[in-house]
């Protein structure tokens, strides 16, 4: 059974905001130049040039859980004939929809 103080230190502990970027956060967040710019993830691969796609995909969700990165689409990639979702930062009319900013 768990005591009151516990489940209010816990409840403190998770209303923090945790939006530090890690630094590999910031280097795919590098390849977004413009609102307009979207890519896979093969392309922010070859975009950076310093990580390998499993890293990239990685920093890829934890951008999409904070807010930074949205799915923009999809991509028809010829090579692999399958689509592809397409990564981009938010646009302002999706950040107020989506209530990251009012």
């Amino acid at each position: 059974m768990r005591s009151q103080f516990s489940e209010t230190k816990s409840a403190g502990f998770h209303s923090l905001s945790f939006q530090q970027l890690q630094n590999k956060e910031r280097v795919v967040l590098s390849a977004f130049t413009s609102e307009s710019v979207m890519l896979t993830r093969e392309q922010i691969v070859d975009a950076v040039q310093e990580m390998k796609l499993s890293s990239v995909c990685g920093r890829v969700v934890s951008l999409m859980a904070k807010g930074y990165l949205v799915s923009r689409g999809n991509y028809f990639c010829q090579k692999s004939k399958k689509y592809q979702e397409l990564v981009g930062l938010p646009v302002p009319q999706q950040l107020t929809l989506n209530g990251i900013a009012s």
